[in-house]
């Protein structure tokens, strides 16, 4: 997610300039909600506010620099090619190192940094190896790169490249799509992420698209560990970066035998009340692993206060780790995203994995 493309919206027509060459001209757009100018000055307001956070995440403190500025909005549609959202880089030293994405309804489903300062660990001395525009590669690039695909089809007619959301693809993601036409009717797209082309044939099963996963860590797992996880897993080469979150409901768990499950059954459900406060689980948050029950917990209780809970019954509580994979710079395919969750709950140090689907 990526650089200095232009979009140029008017009452009769919407045309895309990106990268340094090609055009691509498209009828009025009905359901162009949201003008690249309202879209940029969303994204600022967001860029501010990041800016000021006392504590940035980690990349996000070259967001502070003086000379990091908001770039052009460029333009992502569907598949189908309707508006979808519009994305919007950080710009430093003429180099993307961050996105806002904003949507037609303005809000912002998500805004981060660019895999290029990850390699794969965080190095503000990265910037310099970031793109140059939103897009990663330019269209020129895009035609280029998808050659391999699209000379296969000698008698067929090859659109000149769009900018979409490909969520049928196998690293469903943003990408230039390039149709394949013959006698009028779509047989197949060629997508370029990045550096990187694929195709979708009409004939393929279409996926949803995972854009992370949110992985809970042991209470002592450390950086370093989470680190040695994560490489295990390799992603298939695929740029990530992680960070901790906070936002997950579930916030402690506890690890007790099968003889001693009774011990916290009083949770299940309803949970403990006193004074307004509550601590529970339901059945989908009992996990078995290694010969012991990791019981994942919620509510209103604090930290203390549940604690005081389980000490009475002999059981230690402990605070789940939250992290947060993403990738760079598509999302991945349901059944892909499926499989390295499945390794990483096989790992010591993780309890469970969810996906982050893309919406």
């Amino acid at each position: 997610m990526h650089g200095l493309g232009l979009v140029v919206v008017s009452l009769a027509l919407v045309v895309a300039l990106i990268g340094t060459v090609g055009y691509i001209v498209f009828q009025s757009d009905e359901d162009l909600k949201l003008s690249q100018e309202q879209a940029k000055e969303i994204a600022e307001s967001k860029f501010n506010e990041v800016k000021a956070q006392t504590e940035p995440v980690e990349c996000e403190e070259l967001w502070r620099d003086p000379k990091a500025m908001v770039g052009t909005p460029s333009l992502v549609r569907t598949v189908d090619e309707k508006p979808f959202y519009w994305k919007v880089p950080v710009v430093l030293n003429e180099k993307v190192i961050g996105f806002i994405d904003v949507k037609m309804n303005e809000k912002i489903p998500r805004y981060g940094c660019m895999g290029c300062l990850y390699s794969p660990y965080y190095d503000p001395h990265n910037v310099d190896n970031c793109p140059s525009t939103v897009t990663i590669s330019t269209i020129e690039e895009a035609k280029e790169i998808a050659k391999n695909i699209t000379d296969k089809y000698r008698d067929a007619v090859v659109s000149e490249p769009i900018y979409v959301y490909d969520d049928t693809g196998c690293c469903s993601g943003e990408a230039w799509m390039l149709k394949i036409e013959k006698d009028g009717k779509i047989i197949s797209r060629a997508f370029v992420s990045g550096y990187y082309a694929y195709e979708k044939l009409l004939s393929e099963e279409e996926t949803r698209s995972v854009g992370g996963l949110i992985v809970a860590f042991a209470q002592d797992a450390e950086q370093g560990e989470i680190n040695s996880t994560l490489r295990k897993i390799d992603f298939d080469s695929i740029n990530y970066s992680w960070k901790y979150i906070d936002w997950m409901s579930q916030k402690y768990y506890v690890e007790i035998p099968k003889s001693r499950v009774d011990d916290v059954k009083f949770l299940y459900n309803d949970g403990f009340q006193e004074l307004n406060r509550t601590l529970y689980y339901t059945e989908g948050d009992v996990k078995e692993k290694e010969g012991i029950y990791i019981i994942f917990l919620e509510g209103e209780a604090s930290l203390e206060e549940a604690k005081e809970i389980l000490n009475k019954h002999n059981v230690e509580l402990r605070e789940i780790k939250w992290v947060y994979i993403r990738w760079s710079p598509a999302a991945i395919s349901e059944n892909v995203a499926k499989k390295w969750g499945e390794y990483l709950e096989l790992e010591n140090r993780t309890l469970r994995v969810y996906l982050d689907y893309y919406e």
